[in-house]
């Protein structure tokens, strides 16, 4: 039943959900003393709810690293519309942060903006990379965060997507250096669609402000007159309509069984690449070209730096790439 009343059945709802929730924190090893869990439909609906809420302003900085996902590209459209500046990252080899790009929005007039007001505690940035990159599967190790720190400085709030990287690899948070992540309960399991939870620091909401309210998130509200009261719990708050009550439950199962062989995937990962790194024309020219990827790993390497993504195009005899779109045709 709805878990928005007081009866039985809906009581016995709020029970399970509080605990899944707690299961879910301790999926990843999160704190349930430091950390909320929020329900959400997706890792994309994580990252347009950090987008929509977080604190922009003229003062504070949008930061990402160059390869990154869409669906995190996308926030800097909120970060932009409200005067911050965007700032596009990179890590060499050695791990030394370069910035590729910086921008704002030249619409917007700084000097009338009603943003410039803002006390000391809104001046905070937030840094967005992978865990594993979606386009090559190269790993973004968390404690990167210490680099960019370093260079806009300890007000800087912590996204790390972990959306592909925890579908064959363990997370563990238990270090708190990680402030937020968005997880897609679908890419870990297959099943259910639709849900996901956005995992958020309890000190750092303070930095995240909603307008919106919805069935469930207000004690009280009048029609007919500009009054609301919203539930003080942060996690109510954030959580707009009936909560997908039924797959929420179907996920407790499935947190129990906890079985990713990550090991064995990354295996089979390495064999595929040295497979295709042997393959040759006559004429010795290669037939793939590999994006992303030290080739000389050995097998120790590639489990700590690499993840369970190998990018490449297929080449013709003279070395020419062969359209994606033309392999994928011949393999259906």
């Amino acid at each position: 039943s709805n878990p928005h009343s007081l009866n039985n059945i809906s009581q016995n709802s709020t029970k399970k959900i509080k605990e899944v929730r707690n299961k879910i924190l301790k999926y990843v090893n999160a704190s349930p003393e430091l950390y909320d869990c929020i329900f959400t439909s997706g890792t994309t609906h994580s990252l347009k709810i950090i987008g929509e809420y977080f604190n922009w302003n003229i003062n504070n900085k949008f930061i990402y690293t160059v390869d990154n996902h869409t669906s995190v590209i996308g926030i800097r459209e909120y970060a932009l519309n409200k005067g911050s500046t965007v700032k596009v990252i990179d890590f060499n080899k050695e791990n030394k942060l370069e910035i590729i790009s910086s921008f704002k929005n030249d619409k917007i007039n700084n000097n009338n903006n009603n943003n410039t007001n803002n006390s000391q505690k809104d001046n905070y940035n937030l840094c967005v990379f992978p865990a594993e990159s979606n386009f090559s599967g190269k790993i973004y190790n968390k404690e990167l965060i210490r680099n960019v720190k370093n260079e806009f400085g300890l007000n800087t709030i912590f996204v790390y997507d972990v959306a592909k990287f925890i579908s064959t690899d363990k997370l563990d948070m238990s270090n708190n250096l990680i402030d937020i992540i968005p997880i897609s309960f679908y890419k870990i399991f297959g099943f259910p669609t639709g849900i996901g939870v956005l995992i958020i620091k309890k000190s750092i909401t303070k930095h995240f402000n909603k307008t919106y309210y919805g069935g469930g998130t207000v004690i009280s509200n009048s029609a007919y007159k500009n009054f609301h009261i919203k539930k003080n719990n942060f996690v109510q708050k954030f959580e707009d309509g009936s909560p997908n009550y039924i797959s929420i439950i179907h996920l407790d199962k499935l947190l129990d069984k906890n079985n990713i062989n990550t090991l064995y995937i990354k295996k089979i990962c390495y064999y595929f690449l040295q497979k295709i790194l042997d393959l040759k024309y006559n004429n010795n020219k290669k037939l793939c070209k590999i994006y992303d990827i030290d080739t000389q790993y050995k097998l120790e390497e590639f489990l700590i730096k690499h993840g369970t993504i190998i990018t490449f195009n297929l080449l013709t005899i003279t070395g020419k790439r062969i359209n994606f779109k033309e392999v994928e045709k011949l393999l259906n």
